[in-house]
């Protein structure tokens, strides 16, 4: 049945009787709504009044004008704006098409109508053409004034619509009758101020009308929305009680918001604009911002890197309260892309916008903020080049769209005054080049480009290098026959290509991409991560997925890895932040490669360190330091513990010179006289080269006072490292230095452990000095069972390692190529009458043995080997649980022992 009520025209009736019927139906239409005016005019005795049916059909028809051009314009402005704005024109009643039918069936009937669009006629275009009809065809002032206004917020954008819907709302009375009139242009107007950025004075607005939101749908809305951007949740509760939720097309603004603001998620419901078409919207002007008012924010500003990553201000604009803070905050912002807790980092490691929005967010100017934009500024390689910062003391961001827009618009002015200003002038295809814009990786999509990074590398450091890289590989797990992976060492601003490896199942030449990944990395010491086919990030062309470790030391970038998979999304699952902190473990093993190489070329021969003995790391951090001072060095240690070598190590740090240390040896010179003279002499010399004075303990006292008149008369124009058997204080107390001196030499002492104090570090050692004796003597490693190793373990070698180097050397000797068990060692032990030691003593244990033997066997975390450590000692594991019980040691109690390298 059809209600008669809802089909007053008789449309309904026809459209079911001839269904599509077109002009046919349109003129049984047109007669069927005169018959009725006739019927609902006709007189007492059966006469119509024609005249009066005829207004009335007049009438009729006028109104199905407007009606079909009103929806017209919501369609085409609302095409237009898509959900690029907060501007919403009602509902339509009718499809375009249908709509544009409606006019053609009323085209003979009164003033003229337009036609449908030209092929290439804009919807602004279309609209004014409506307009005009509209207002031909008699609607009432008020819907005209209306329209007009929403044109003129189309046309002229937010700025535009905020003055044309305040100047008309301002013509009608507040008491007067048109409250439906009154309604419709406050809403726009509120719509406008947020398209504007200006959320408080929205706000403001409604709270001053508060009679007109209470009585309509859309204004509460509005209101409600205001309430989610000025942060007030519950208001927004409040507000939105009993009301339906959106279900139109939701403004881009708030589907951003929702999506980077997951509190706001319940407020904000509304589809997406799913046009997909590239709408320029009412909050895009000006194209290139250069005031925070053009976008309703309290901070704006633009920055551009310069050489080395250090950003420079292009534009800062700021509101009057923020001026006091401004300084130091820009000079944060210098070298914010390197701290990890900084926005900035994450900016450079994606290219990708970083919005944020909560209370006292980290790395913003105004500490009122609610909302925060990072935009990067691209270069011609889709890197960063610079960034706009955007702060807002509401969550009314502009949305990415428009934000990425903004960012294009500055693109010019940030490569013409940063670090790539060389390739502002010039095409892509030309700029990308340039090797001066990008002097840390360019050159990657040469032919010879893995040639060229490898021959940045000496030879005689690869090897070391390659063997921190491949441990690393393998101590993550990430080596694969569908992976490759590439090892770099940085050396000041260039990386360097120390090792590569893995990719069994890939060709043995890759096809070089653009290795933005690396540059990413090492602009900001993070993690990169690409999961599909990214020719610019990637190494290997044929890559789908890889990721770029950094290997850090004391927030300092020294090395990166990558690794790169033939599968999409291969590290997707994997936990970065544990890689990161492995990595980190390795930051010394791969300095100490480097110092190792130098060695080796200067001396003749390897050396060793285990960087992974607890302890070390503080121990190398120390060694920084004084590589970083001016003043002598005192490096206290029995002899043969390496006191020469760690002043080699801080010497290679402290100059780029590649001259040995000069060695002026206490004892040697005082036995043939002269000692204060010569140690006078070579005291007054300059130059970078570090004279090493050994023996201390044993000096003379005319030569300590020559000595501390060097160092008190500021005379020292050389590094000096000065070598003792004993501390400052031992020797002082025990006679043999006096106290003057001994105090200036306390300000940088080093003390180097005995090995008899690092005795977990022994089976690294016979690793070590099997590998070194059998490349000496053209032999093969021999290998150690675990027992030999434990029996080895237990001996007392003494403070120097020189005992172990030489048993190893014969165990090299008669056991070369081969397994070496317990038998082994005792027959090497027999025959150069060496006495073994069984087991370390079990009644009365020191703590210390028992803590390396923990220490030595230790898995991970807080476990270790009981039966390993048992081992080690020569006892059964029920001794060992019981010794440690006895002296309250346990995993977690290790944390708080101390450690020889820190004591």
């Amino acid at each position: 049945m059809i209600d008669k009520e809802e089909d007053a025209g008789g449309e309904r009736v026809f459209e079911w009787l001839v269904p599509e019927g077109g002009q046919a139906e349109s003129d049984a239409v047109r007669v069927m709504q005169f018959v009725k005016a006739l019927s609902a005019h006709a007189t007492g005795n059966g006469d119509a009044d024609l005249d009066l049916a005829r207004e009335e059909l007049e009438r009729s028809g006028s109104a199905q004008a407007c009606a079909a051009l009103e929806d017209l314009l919501r369609l085409h402005l609302a095409s237009h704006l898509g959900g690029t704005s907060f501007a919403w024109f009602g509902q339509s009643e009718r499809s375009a098409a249908e709509a544009w039918r409606a006019l053609e069936a009323l085209r003979e009937e009164g003033p003229p109508l337009p036609g449908v669009p030209e092929p290439d006629e804009s919807s602004l275009a279309v609209a004014a053409r409506l307009l005009e009809a509209l207002f031909r065809w008699g609607a009432e002032p008020a819907q005209l004034e209306l329209w007009r206004a929403r044109l003129e917020l189309s046309c002229g954008g937010a700025a535009m619509g905020v003055e044309a819907f305040r100047a008309r709302l301002d013509k009608v009375e507040p008491l007067s009758s048109r409250l439906h009139e009154r309604t419709l242009l406050l809403a726009g107007l509120v719509e406008s101020l947020f398209d504007a950025g200006s959320a408080r004075e929205a706000q403001i607005l409604l709270q001053d009308h508060q009679a007109l939101v209470a009585g309509d749908e859309r204004l509460r809305q509005l209101e409600a929305w205001g309430q989610v951007i000025m942060g007030n949740l519950e208001g927004a509760q409040e507000t939105a009680a009993g009301l339906e939720p959106w279900s139109a097309v939701l403004p881009e603004a708030l589907v951003d918001l929702r999506a980077s603001w997951p509190e706001a998620l319940r407020w904000l419901p509304g589809r997406e604009d799913s046009t997909g078409a590239l709408r320029r919207g009412t909050r895009a002007l000006p194209e290139k911002p250069t005031s925070r008012g053009d976008l309703g924010a309290a901070v704006l500003a633009v920055f551009a890197f310069g050489p080395g990553r250090s950003a420079e201000p292009l534009l800062v604009d700021i509101a009057t309260g923020l001026r006091h803070g401004v300084e130091g905050w820009l000079i944060e912002r210098e070298n914010a892309c390197a701290v990890p807790s900084l926005p900035e980092h994450e900016l450079v490691l994606t290219a990708l916008p970083c919005i944020s929005h909560g209370e006292s967010l980290r790395g913003s100017l105004d500490p009122r903020s609610l909302a925060r934009a990072l935009v990067p500024v691209l270069d011609h390689e889709q890197e960063v080049a610079g960034w706009l910062h955007l702060e807002c003391e509401h969550h009314l961001l502009p949305s990415t769209a428009q934000l990425m827009r903004f960012a294009a618009a500055w693109r010019p002015a940030v490569l013409r005054r940063g670090r790539f200003a060389q390739m502002a002038a010039m095409d892509p295809e030309t700029a990308s080049v340039v090797s001066e814009c990008r002097p840390s990786v360019d050159g990657w999509n040469r032919v010879d480009a893995e040639e060229r990074l490898a021959q940045r590398v000496g030879r005689d450091e690869q090897p070391f290098l390659a063997e921190v890289f491949e441990a690393l590989v393998e101590t993550l797990g990430l080596d694969s026959a569908r992976r490759r992976w590439w090892g770099f060492r940085i050396q000041g601003s260039q990386l360097e290509s120390a090792a590569s490896g893995g990719g069994r199942e890939r060709p043995e030449v890759p096809e070089w991409g653009g290795a933005r990944a690396l540059e990413r990395a090492l602009a900001t010491g993070g993690v990169v991560q690409f999961s599909d086919a990214d020719e610019g990030l990637c190494m290997d062309k044929s890559a789908r997925s890889g990721v770029v470790l950094p290997i850090l030391a004391s927030g300092e970038c020294l090395g990166l890895l990558a690794v790169e998979s033939c599968r999409r999304n291969d590290f997707v699952s994997h936990d970065f932040n544990a890689y990161c902190e492995a990595a980190e473990h390795f930051a010394l093993a791969l300095e100490f490669a480097a110092l190792r190489a130098w060695h080796h070329h200067q001396h003749g021969h390897d050396l060793y360190f285990d960087p992974t003995s607890m302890g070390f790391e503080e121990f190398a951090s120390e060694v920084r330091r004084a590589s970083a001072s001016k003043s002598p060095v005192l490096l206290s240690g029995p002899t043969g513990s390496g006191k020469t070598i760690i002043a080699r190590w801080i010497q290679r740090l402290k100059s780029a010179s590649s001259e040995p240390l000069e060695v002026l040896d206490v004892a040697v010179e005082g036995a043939h006289g002269g000692a204060p003279e010569r140690l006078a002499a070579k005291l007054a010399q300059g130059g970078d080269r570090g004279l090493l004075i050994e023996g201390l303990s044993s000096m003379d006292p005319e030569s300590q006072g020559v000595l501390l008149a060097a160092l008190e008369g500021n005379r020292g124009k050389r590094p000096l490292y000065v070598t003792s058997n004993l501390s400052a204080a031992d020797a002082t107390e025990q006679g043999l230095l006096r106290s003057d001196l001994a105090a200036r030499l306390d300000r940088l002492q080093l003390h180097i452990p005995s090995l008899a104090d690092r005795r977990e570090e022994i089976v690294g050692w016979i690793g070590f000095l099997s590998r070194r004796f059998a490349l000496e003597e053209g032999c093969s490693v021999p290998s150690f069972t675990d027992e030999a190793l434990a029996l080895l373990w237990r001996q007392d070698w003494g403070t120097s390692v020189r005992d172990l180097e030489s048993f190893v050397f014969k165990l090299v000797l008669s056991h070369g190529g081969g397994e070496i068990d317990v038998d082994g060692v005792r027959d090497v032990a027999k025959s150069y009458k060496v006495k073994l030691k069984n087991k370390i003593p079990s009644r009365h244990p020191r703590r210390w043995d028992l803590v390396a033997a923990v220490r030595s066997t230790f898995k991970g975390g807080n476990n270790f080997n009981k039966s390993r450590a048992a081992l080690y000692l020569g006892w059964d594991p029920d001794t060992l649980v019981s010794r440690l019980n006895d002296a309250a040691i346990d995993a977690e109690s290790l944390a708080c022992e101390p450690l020889a390298w820190r004591r």
